[in-house]
């Protein structure tokens, strides 16, 4: 099955979805380049850490962007429909293994933090947060 398909289902199914669920699918995936990651992404959740990626009144987290190996707003949010960056998100691209694959992986500057990426397709990754080699959360950023 194609993965785009396989991936649009488990979005539609986001709520119910299990780790295990999203670790296979995730490890599924081909690792993509840094080159294929510069530029803007809106981002998406799957699941993880609910409380960071609910949709408040004012303010939401609305994706990433790119702009060198050594320079990344990671976390780039919405509020009142101004999209904002802060310095914690700072960050650079790294190609890491993780799970017995090579990938582009974004490691946060000020942060314990990485976050993985997979190649869905050509417009979209999968990612996954680690916090102190926990993984936390799965999410997904889609090209502007």
């Amino acid at each position: 099955m194609d993965r785009r398909l396989m991936f649009d289902q488990l979005l539609k199914r986001a709520g119910d979805l299990a780790f295990d669920e999203l670790d296979q699918f995730f490890a599924s995936l081909d690792p993509v380049d840094i080159e294929d990651t510069l530029g803007f992404w809106k981002g998406g959740y799957l699941k993880g850490w609910e409380i960071f990626f609910r949709n408040y009144i004012f303010f939401h987290w609305f994706g990433k962007h790119f702009i060198s190996a050594e320079k990344i707003r990671a976390q780039v949010w919405s509020i009142l429909g101004f999209k904002i960056s802060f310095g914690i998100g700072n960050s650079r691209l790294r190609r890491v293994e993780f799970r017995d694959k090579v990938s582009t992986a974004l490691i946060y500057n000020y942060l314990p933090i990485i976050d993985h990426f997979r190649k869905v397709d050509d417009e979209i990754l999968m990612g996954i947060m680690v916090i102190k080699g926990r993984s936390i959360v799965y999410f997904y950023i889609q090209r502007l």
